[in-house]
Formats: structure tokens, sequence, C-alpha cells
């Protein structure tokens, strides 16, 4: 095999896409690309690749690699939530509710409204007051049913546009843009995400 690397001779062809090898241990790895069968699992959380190589890049989620970097200040952090704690560091204006920091003053003022006790927006019909007018609006369309948001695909109809997008997603896609910051696992919503991270949390006191 040491003098095909000197000679270029490849003897081990791939009887799908026809690429040759040096050798039949090259042909072999090669050869999953075409398979659907996953060798390489993770024994963290069963994840599984078809090539070591992708195994491996996974595996980082359960290292102690610092994966997520402030854009501000470039410091990195092993998890999420330690980032986003860091970047109250960099936040101008401060909640002096519930603390949470943003770099905005109209973006204070528009989160303070949460917590106003006056609900600036009330139902005419149930009552109900609303901080929001967005909020407001949404619930409006439960007295009067209205469903202008249609999902691109089945087009069955819903009364926000965060329920059709969900309902997209979930029913007609395979995306989860939802990740574990414990052990890399994906979600299709935040809801499942957050069940989840309780698997992780719920021993720690």
């Amino acid at each position: 095999m040491h003098e095909r690397s000197h000679s270029g001779e490849k003897p081990f062809v791939c009887n799908v896409c026809s690429n040759r090898f040096t050798s039949l241990s090259r042909l072999v790895s090669h050869s999953r690309i075409h398979r659907v069968e996953k060798a390489y699992k993770c024994y963290v959380c069963n994840k599984a690749y078809r090539q070591s190589g992708g195994l491996a890049k996974h595996m980082r989620v359960h290292e102690r690699v610092k994966l997520y970097k402030c854009e501000v200040c470039e410091r990195a952090f092993c998890k999420s939530i330690s980032l986003n704690e860091h970047m109250r560091v960099h936040s101008r204006y401060e909640c002096n509710v519930c603390n949470q920091a943003f770099r905005k003053y109209v973006r204070l003022r528009t989160h303070m409204r949460a917590h106003a006790r006056d609900k600036l927006y009330k139902c005419q019909l149930c009552g109900k007051g609303f901080a929001m007018c967005a909020q407001f609006n949404n619930h409006m369309r439960v007295h009067t049913e209205e469903k202008p948001f249609a999902c691109s695909v089945c087009n069955k109809r819903f009364s926000t546009k965060s329920s059709s997008d969900t309902h997209e997603r979930c029913v007609h896609s395979d995306r989860r843009p939802y990740h574990c910051p414990y052990c890399g696992m994906q979600f299709k919503t935040h809801i499942y995400l957050k069940c989840h991270v309780r698997i992780h949390t719920s021993n720690i006191f």
C-alpha cells in the first residue's frame, strides 16, 4: 500500500460513483457516504453520523469548547446562558424589576410595559388588559374568530403569525432551530427544548 502512494495506483473502485482509492480501508470509509447507515454514534446523546469527522465535530458540543462568542469584546463561553449573562456588561439600560438589560432605551421602554400595572390596551368584550398593542390585537381575534394567517403548504389558517410559523415548522419541516446548551440536541419549538432541559437541570440544587 505504501508503494501505491508513490506510484499513484488506485485499484479499489467504488461501485456507486467510480471513485478510486489506494487502499481498501479508504474505500470502506468512503462507501459510508452512500449508505443510509450512520455508524458513528455519540455516546452522550446518541446522535449518529455517517463519518467519524461529523461525530468529532458534534462532540465539541459536549466538551469544554467555548463556542459562544461575544460580538462586542470577543470573549468566549461554553454555554449560551453564560454568554447571555455576560452581555449585561455591555448593556446600558437595565430593568429595575427583573434586571434584564438592553443596549437601547427604546427596547427597555417596550419591555417595561410587561411589568406595568396599568394595561394600556383593554378588551371591551371581556375586560382583559394588555401591555402591548400587538398582544391586544392577537387577543381580539379570539372574539372575532378571524384567522388572517395561512399555512403556505396546506392553507390551514391561524389567528397569529407565530402560530402559523410554528405549524409549518412542526408539521411540514424538519428544521430544528432550538439547541440544548447542555447536550446539543435540537428541537422544533422552544417548548420542546424547555421540557428537555429539565433532564439536565432537575438534579441541580
